[in-house]
């Protein structure tokens, strides 16, 4: 089985999970739409992460994001994600903690995709590698990440949206001098995919 074929059945059931939950949801509201002042907003994503490295497994993430748009079509924003679990490396539980922050920018599309965005996102990733063993150094890097995200609003009323955001982002590679010896950490990508709530102002 592929590195590719792996990363799409781990992630699987979490889609339909999360999006099934968030379709009912959306299917039993009224459909508002967005009144034309509200520009900014505030809120909070949560869902599953799915990196590429062969030393980490699907896990949580979740974080805030924060934005305004500029007229009504081009937005941009900052994020914060963070994605901590422990993971079982060859016996020892080694801490494998990404956090992802930077800022972003979306095209958000008007008339009958109204809701719908897509844009980009850059920034940097905070690594820690840390392992229960205290003689082995904990590893911290922070190599820079950019990469795709689509994503879509549904107005529940004109200050509050729920919605599902997907992010494709590849991080760079990264190393860093402990123990007298260098340690590498090879680059990977990570398939993010979400629900979110946002406050519009």
């Amino acid at each position: 089985m592929t590195q590719f074929q792996q990363l799409c059945k781990s992630t699987s059931l979490a889609r339909v999970a999360l999006f099934s939950a968030l379709a009912m949801a959306m299917a039993s509201a009224p459909n508002f739409a967005q009144a034309d002042d509200e520009k900014g907003w505030i809120g909070g994503l949560f869902g599953v992460s799915a990196p590429t490295r062969s030393d980490a497994t699907s896990r949580a993430i979740y974080g805030l994001t924060a934005g305004a748009k500029l007229g009504t079509e081009l937005g941009i924003g900052v994020y914060y994600l963070t994605s901590p679990k422990d993971e079982n490396v060859q016996g020892q539980t080694i801490g494998n903690n990404f956090d992802f922050y930077g800022i972003e920018g979306a095209y958000h599309f008007e008339g009958e995709a109204k809701g719908a965005y897509i844009g980009a996102r850059i920034g940097i990733t905070n690594i820690k590698i840390k392992p229960s063993n205290a003689l082995t150094p904990a590893v911290s890097t922070t190599p820079v990440h950019w990469g795709p995200t689509v994503g879509y609003n549904y107005w529940l009323n004109r200050n509050f949206s729920l919605g599902g955001d997907v992010s494709y982002l590849l991080v760079s590679e990264s190393s860093e001098f402990v123990g007298g010896a260098t340690a590498t950490i090879p680059a990977f990508n990570a398939l993010n995919i979400g629900a979110t709530a946002k406050f519009w102002f």
